[in-house]
């Protein structure tokens, strides 16, 4: 990221002494405003209530050393003045403040300045004491500085001017003789300008981003919630390190990312049961999980798509069209024939066709077993209608307590435990892409046609659009689990929680951006069993008949539900 003015700027002659503010100039939070800070906190460290209190602390220990801002209140006044129940939390504060990264653009002109050999001075209206703040900067490789000043060890500020006056006193200079480099209007630029101090504003990250991302700003400024700042810091920070790009991996960092781990910590708060992510949707869930949470519950891969549970389950003949997959499935000789041919095969090899089946299901019983290891487990998938996986893997384990996480479920009245990141309800949410969120999740390997004898996926022949997919997938694998990286990167052991509503606005971003859409269009998804028919990930003409045929048939079923309700 360039900004403007800044690669090229000199510093005009007689200026003797250059300073910089601060936070939002040469080192920036992973959120757009300083108070989602004390939102995380409240989120992560499971206290209700803290940031309005910790904001309001703020101001009333202000209050008390003077309104005439010739005193300045500190770190340790404000957790004087907080409520006693969230004293507990100031250590932790300081830790949540440490997690700060480099302001590029800004900090590479103090690089160049430093190198220069000019002399260099910090100034900052801040709570927090001076050696923790040159900690923070040493983090990020900002050295070379001459004074810190920090209004909290004053006992003045730059927003009444006091600070700059005792710069300087300080350091004996005339206004003139100073070029201050801030992001706030007033305290950075229109106070010292006033003052006769030469002053440069500098746009801080948030605002550069918004100015060239307007649907990332509108998306922002809907709801503000803590969810919404995370991803648009994480992804202004991503811009300012890397720029713009059309790339399926950057794709699958700015939007895959967020759907991804947003849906993993849901995961992770579902218990403490081990996991067993299903195939093929868990491929990037899984690899995903581990970065955020490492082996803190015992998670492992398993096959135990749709197909399995026709192949093996119980209760198989409640699937559509169940004879003829059987017999397609299991019988070579059936091959080449006709959906009817393969019904009235099935009826003339019952025992053969249950014979088989049992062996397919000992195949799968030993592998989740083997994949599973003792104890109760948790199943998770992207989305479901009949709990299939679920049910599968209840049946080969029956004497285990198996309960389900879903990103998206129907309603919350299933038949088996379960909990849902985004409960549908009758009708679909608006904006609930699930196409485009399975694709996000799947794997880089083609559907699965058939199980084993060994539990083992029998892959489908590879069409040219899932081609066309496998051959971006390890990008998409790439850009998420980079995403899930960054996440640790930023926020440290304190992974922020993200809102389904959040994340889902957040993906009509993207299927709204006129640069990404053609994209999106060229690559097609599988809609059906069989895995033939594919439509585009946002809406397109080709695809009218298959969504007007999804309709009639979505509210037929929505319809029915309500009349069983």
């Amino acid at each position: 990221m360039a900004m403007p003015g800044l690669d090229d700027l000199t510093i005009g002659d007689g200026v003797k002494v250059v300073s910089f503010d601060i936070f939002d100039t040469l080192i920036v939070r992973p959120y757009i405003r300083p108070k989602d800070l004390f939102a995380h906190m409240e989120q992560a460290e499971g206290a209700p209530g803290f940031a309005a209190e910790r904001v309001d602390a703020e101001k009333r220990s202000s209050r008390s050393v003077g309104a005439d801002g010739s005193r300045e209140t500190t770190f340790d006044a404000i957790y004087e003045e907080i409520a006693p129940q969230y004293r507990h939390l100031k250590e932790a504060e300081l830790r949540y403040e440490a997690n700060v990264v480099r302001y590029r653009p800004v900090a590479d002109l103090f690089d160049r300045l430093i190198a220069e050999g000019r002399e260099v001075v910090l100034i900052s209206d801040m709570y927090l004491p001076s050696e923790r703040i040159a900690s923070m900067l040493e983090s990020c490789g900002i050295r070379g500085y001459g004074r810190l000043y920090v209004s909290c060890e004053h006992g003045v500020n730059k927003r009444h001017g006091g600070l700059f006056r005792r710069v300087l006193e300080d350091l004996g200079l005339r206004p003139e003789e100073l070029h201050h480099f801030g992001d706030n209007a007033h305290s950075d630029h229109r106070v010292p300008k006033g003052m006769g101090i030469r002053a440069t504003r500098v746009p801080s990250l948030a605002e550069s981003y918004f100015g060239r991302h307007r649907r990332a700003a509108r998306f922002h400024r809907r709801d503000g919630s803590l969810s919404s700042s995370v991803i648009a810091a994480t992804d202004a920070i991503r811009w300012m390190e890397h720029g713009d790009d059309l790339s399926w991996r950057e794709v699958a960092y700015r939007f895959g990312g967020p759907a991804v781990c947003g849906y993993c910590a849901f995961v992770h708060d579902s218990g403490d049961r081990p996991l067993a992510f299903v195939a093929r949707d868990g491929y990037n869930l899984i690899r995903v999980y581990r970065v955020l949470f490492g082996d803190s519950r015992r998670a492992t891969y398993l096959y135990a798509p749709r197909i399995a549970y026709i192949l093996a389950g119980r209760d198989y003949a409640s699937y559509r069209n169940h004879k003829a997959i059987l017999a397609d499935r299991l019988f070579p000789e059936c091959a080449g024939m006709d959906d009817g041919e393969r019904e009235r095969f099935f009826d003339g090899h019952l025992q053969e066709v249950e014979a088989r089946r049992s062996s397919v299901a000992a195949g799968i019983r030993a592998r989740m077993e083997e994949a599973a290891g003792g104890g109760d487990l948790t199943v998770v998938d992207v989305t479901t209608l009949k709990y299939t996986s679920q049910r599968l893997v209840s049946e080969m384990l029956p004497d285990r307590e198996v309960d389900g996480v879903y990103y998206f479920v129907l309603d919350d009245s299933g038949p088996l435990p379960h909990r849902g990141y985004c409960v549908r309800g009758v009708f679909p949410q608006p904006g609930s892409n699930i196409n485009l969120t399975e694709f996000f999740m799947t794997a880089p390997e083609p559907p699965v046609r058939s199980i084993d004898d060994s539990g083992m996926p029998v892959y489908e022949e590879v069409s040219d659009q899932e081609r066309r997919r496998l051959d971006i997938y390890g990008d998409i694998t790439d850009g998420e689990v980079s995403y899930a990286e960054d996440m640790k990167r930023l926020y440290g052991g304190s992974i922020p929680r993200l809102e389904y509503g959040a994340v889902s606005r957040w993906l009509r971003v993207l299927t709204g951006d006129r640069l990404y859409r053609p994209m999106l269009a060229d690559m097609g998804w599988p809609v059906d069993p069989a895995n033939r028919v594919y439509v585009s990930m946002v809406l397109h003409p080709r695809d009218s008949l298959y969504y007007l045929k999804k309709a009639v048939l979505d509210t037929g079923s929505a319809l029915l539900r309500l009349v069983r309700h």
